[in-house]
């Protein structure tokens, strides 16, 4: 569990989240911000045929490279979106990451090549998507804590309702108004997000720790280079916990072909079912998708579930059901299909923000899903595209939809590796509050000048204001007859007596 214990505000006290209130409005921003932001990406096929026959001469591997360089960059650039988060909080980054998209929308509406849309849609796009999505679900962590599961499926539900609608309402608009208007009504609904960041107001702060000699403040003006600057802003210590390090091998692989069937599914029954809607599929697939996550986001609060087990059996299935596509020659049957896949899917991602919390706890959340995301941005890139290229060379789906459902089956085995041990929400919050009651403690002692000995037989005496050789970055700041050695990469204050050290 991470060392670094978040400062808390007044709001939290020594209550801990308070599980409602203004957090309702918290949670219906970010399920409005998730929803806006996957009810596009979701909505790819859609927007893929309408590509097709704006752009002539355009293939599906070209055109598949929109919508994916979005979905990638989105991915990509969370790890990003974390330590902006991070730095300088929920509100500041939501609000950044509208005005990038909504610059990023409007700008596509007046492209004139396909490959301008790399940029426009796939790139500003994705990015402003990242920077809003990210503390979307960070500032969730501030105020819930028993019923997290609960509020990620409901605000991981509002992909699910835009999903619903966005086919039928794109389709409408792309027939009455063509593409390139769509582009500009669409660029209002992102705007949105900015109003969405705006309500994200923080509990917990994260205080810079000041040691005070003589009443003034000591300051390091030391220079740092480029790799001790980076280190400060990366929070490289979740990387040691082997669990989660297994979770963000095992979710990007099983991620290969998640999006092949929300990209292709469109273009797929337009061929094999002519007379077919396959933008209704997608409704379907939606639809089910936030039943999924109302239902897992609810049943993975049980202390009896084990969360990572529950993502596995999601993989599982997404697997089988999307290796079954191609066999299934009848239109109903391809409706049951897609409702298996909608419904394990929504199980997926109404997992993701607690299995992170339970991982890494409250404090690191931020960058482990942000380097999770930018890790699984790879292979939601290459997915679709792949998958294109597949149907060019061949000339049909069949081959396309089998490769896309193996990696979710790998992906679950790799996954038993991380549920080998006992995981519980339980077991994550006794140690994350036995941390924070032993950063409580450190604070409290630090106030009176109070911690009176070390047991670390590593520690020599050091002289107050001097740096620390033995501790890389760290200064020694006295106040009183205590020793306070503040490490800035860590944020934190370590506490000594310097006069009677062990």
């Amino acid at each position: 569990m991470s060392g670094r214990a978040a400062e808390q505000g007044p709001a939290e006290g020594d209550r801990g989240p308070p599980e409602g209130g203004y957090g309702w409005a918290v949670c219906l921003a970010s399920l409005w911000t998730n929803g806006t932001i996957f009810g596009l990406l979701n909505t790819s096929g859609v927007l893929f045929v309408a590509l097709l026959e704006s752009f002539p001469g355009s293939d599906a591997f070209q055109t598949a490279w929109v919508g994916s360089t979005a979905i990638g960059v989105t991915f990509f650039c969370s790890t990003v979106a974390s330590i902006l988060t991070d730095q300088f909080g929920c509100r500041a980054t939501a609000i950044a990451g509208g005005i990038v998209a909504f610059i990023g929308m409007l700008s596509s509406s007046v492209v004139t090549h396909l490959q301008q849309l790399y940029l426009t849609y796939g790139v500003l796009m994705g990015l402003g998507s990242s920077l809003a999505y990210t503390p979307s679900l960070v500032i969730l962590g501030h105020y819930f804590h028993r019923r997290m599961g609960l509020v990620n499926g409901l605000v991981t539900f509002g992909s699910s309702i835009f999903t619903m609608v966005l086919p039928f309402v794109l389709k409408y608009m792309l027939k009455k108004i063509g593409l390139f208007t769509t582009f500009r009504i669409l660029s209002g609904l992102v705007g949105t997000l900015i109003i969405c960041g705006c309500v994200y107001k923080p509990l917990l702060v994260k205080q810079r720790p000041q040691a005070i000699q003589n009443g003034s403040a000591l300051v390091n003006d030391r220079r740092r280079t480029f790799g001790e600057k980076l280190k400060k802003h990366l929070n490289l210590r979740i990387w040691r916990n082997r669990r989660y390090v297994v979770w963000v091998i095992g979710v990007p692989f099983a991620l290969f072909g998640y999006f092949v069937p929300y990209v292709h599914i469109v273009n797929y029954v337009r061929h094999v079912m002519p007379e077919a809607s396959g933008e209704a599929l997608v409704t379907y697939m939606g639809a089910a998708s936030g039943v999924g996550r109302l239902v897992f986001g609810k049943v993975s609060d049980f202390p009896c579930v084990n969360r990572i087990m529950l993502q596995q059996l999601s993989f599982l299935a997404i697997g089988i059901v999307t290796t079954l596509l191609p066999v299934l020659v009848h239109y109903y049957a391809l409706v049951c299909a897609v409702i298996v896949l909608g419904i394990f899917d929504g199980c997926f991602i109404a997992l993701l923000g607690p299995i992170a919390f339970d991982l890494v706890g409250p404090a690191d959340a931020s960058q482990a899903i942000g380097f999770l995301l930018g890790l699984a941005s790879v292979p939601l890139t290459v997915g679709p595209p792949l998958a294109g290229w597949i149907y060019d060379f061949t000339g049909s789906y069949n081959a396309a939809f089998f490769y896309a459902g193996a990696p979710p089956i790998i992906g679950t085995c790799i996954l038993f590796l991380v549920s080998l041990g006992k995981f519980s929400a339980e077991n994550a919050t006794d140690k994350h509050d036995d941390a924070a009651d032993t950063s409580d403690e450190n604070k409290s002692l630090a106030a009176n000048g109070g911690l009176t000995g070390s047991s670390d037989d590593s520690l020599t005496k050091k002289t107050v204001g001097t740096q620390c050789s033995d501790l890389d970055g760290e200064f020694a700041l006295g106040a009183g007859s205590v020793m306070h050695i503040y490490n800035p990469e860590e944020d934190v204050i370590l506490i000594y007596d310097r006069i009677s050290v062990v």
